[in-house]
């Protein structure tokens, strides 16, 4: 992993309510990376994503607050409680960010 990506994930997990253990940490930070390959290609259609593109994925996703919302999304109190949900990170859509982007809250379902 490059300085800008590390840097990147470890600004998102900096401000958490209550820390998560190493492999907690590890999973939101790999959930993280994938949701910003997403919206990488989502933003940049026909863009092939390699090795080199990471750098950029990465200042994308922090520059663009997705970064901070997902914080936010897993302090919220609902993010445990989410009848999808359920605290798991790997259930954490792109749509659920953008909603919660938006509305400053988790979608219903």
């Amino acid at each position: 992993m490059t300085s800008i990506e590390t840097d990147a994930l470890e600004v998102s997990e900096q401000k958490l309510a209550k820390p998560l253990d190493a492999a907690m940490l590890k999973k939101s930070n790999l959930h993280q990376m994938r949701l910003a390959e997403e919206m990488f290609t989502r933003n940049h259609p026909g863009v092939q994503i390699d090795h080199d593109k990471h750098n950029e994925i990465m200042t994308d996703w922090g520059m663009s607050g997705y970064s901070e919302k997902w914080r936010e999304i897993i302090n919220d109190p609902g993010f445990n409680k989410h009848p999808r949900i359920r605290g798991d990170f790997d259930k954490v859509t792109l749509d659920d960010l953008d909603y919660f982007r938006l509305k400053g809250e988790l979608p219903e379902e």
